[in-house]
């Protein structure tokens, strides 16, 4: 085999797989519409999650992954339940074309000083996760006990449950059609 055939294969290669992560999405399990970027999804770790544990997800290596339980049997503030009794597992992501209600609930919340809303897939209207947003009663005694606490650093965020995304490469549909 030549020596400048293998040169080209070994950089096809790796072209191939850097593509791949930049041209991945994450879509609706149900209705497989686009919601965002794989490169969209970021770390944001609670401390009232049961587990939270780092595994391969959506191909991508070392996905931050945490686990839920309502009610949070394992939190001794009340502040923390829901009354549903559901298991869930959730990925963080820092944005998503997600159909998000407009009321805020800072009860129930799994992220502390972040008030949450229910997020809906826009085109088919799938229960996806929640949308986070800054609480701020809670970034108004923060204050008070820390002057030099910082409210802006504090940003919206996603909570999407990993049963109800998958990802799609730009090259699925290219496979198909071959």
């Amino acid at each position: 085999m030549d020596i400048t055939y293998i040169i080209y294969i070994y950089f096809t290669i790796i072209f191939l797989i850097n593509v791949q992560e930049i041209y991945c999405s994450i879509i609706c399990k149900r209705c497989k519409s686009k919601l965002f970027e794989i490169t969209s999804i970021m770390e944001m770790k609670s401390s009232l999650a049961l587990n939270s544990k780092r595994k391969k997800l959506y191909n991508i290596n070392n996905v931050l992954t945490q686990v839920f339980a309502t009610p949070l049997k394992m939190i001794k503030d009340s502040d923390y339940h829901n009354p549903h009794k559901i298991y869930i597992e959730l990925i963080i992501t820092s944005a998503g074309s997600l159909y998000c209600n407009e009321q805020e609930h800072a009860e129930g919340t799994f992220f502390k000083g972040y008030s949450w809303s229910e997020c809906q897939c826009p085109f088919c209207g799938k229960r996806l996760g929640f949308k986070y947003v800054p609480n701020q009663s809670f970034c108004s005694k923060m204050i008070e006990v820390d002057k030099d606490y910082n409210c802006k650093k504090r940003i919206p965020f996603f909570g999407l449950i990993t049963s109800r995304i998958e990802s799609s490469y730009a090259f699925d549909k290219f496979k198909l059609e071959l």
